[in-house]
């Protein structure tokens, strides 16, 4: 979704304030509701929501930057980003080892 930012088609529109709040996506909504409150005391669960916060985050600063026309500035903010967005996964993904155990 990012990325669209700096090619021609974006197919969104969401402002920077929206796209920071971490409760409005799908995983957001899942994470604050009372089915993953059972996992709160989950190691992993705690460090996802704080990874999944920082996504939404580094998401809304690189909009904001593109808006701004830094378009530099947003470009440099990608590998953060995409390095954030892995962790995220990768939580997911050892959440899911730990609820098969």
């Amino acid at each position: 979704m990012v990325e669209s930012l700096f090619r021609e088609e974006r197919t969104f529109q969401v402002a920077p304030s929206i796209l920071i709040k971490d409760n409005l996506c799908k995983l957001g909504q899942w994470i604050y509701s009372d089915e993953a409150s059972k996992f709160s005391d989950s190691h992993f669960f705690g460090v996802l929501r704080i990874a999944h916060r920082e996504f939404h985050k580094q998401a809304g600063t690189i909009l904001k930057l593109y808006e701004e026309n830094k378009v530099d500035e947003a470009e440099g903010q990608l590998a953060r980003f995409q390095d954030t967005s892995e962790t995220v996964i990768n939580l997911l993904n050892k959440l899911k080892q730990q609820m098969d155990k």
